[in-house]
């Protein structure tokens, strides 16, 4: 049925093995952000906060521009604007994170 449907190819993984894919790319992925302070506190170099974050935004970015563009290349979509799409769409949900974090650190303290 979503093979005729949808266009969908069946996966012939088992659950595990989809479970334990979507764990270690998810966390391979969401290490990205991190990765400027992670190296700022294990290195001893003293970068500001600001340009940690700024280091930290600019990797995202690219992060997603990247899936973005891989996903493209799977689906055979043109890859530049899979990539935008998901940049903007990636981007979009990491400053409405920033902004309600903001938000909430201004009422609990």
């Amino acid at each position: 049925m979503m093979r005729e449907e949808l266009g969908l190819i069946e996966d012939k993984n088992s659950p595990m093995v989809n479970a334990v894919n979507t764990f270690v790319g998810f966390n391979a992925i969401g290490i990205i952000p991190l990765i400027p302070f992670i190296f700022s506190y294990l290195s001893g170099f003293n970068i500001s906060i600001g340009n940690a974050f700024f280091y930290s935004i600019i990797a995202t970015a690219s992060s997603f521009f990247l899936i973005g563009s891989i996903r493209g290349k799977v689906v055979q979509k043109p890859m530049v604007s899979s990539g935008f799409n998901t940049l903007l769409i990636g981007g979009t949900a990491a400053v409405v994170s920033y902004v309600v974090g903001h938000l909430l650190s201004t009422v609990v303290h």
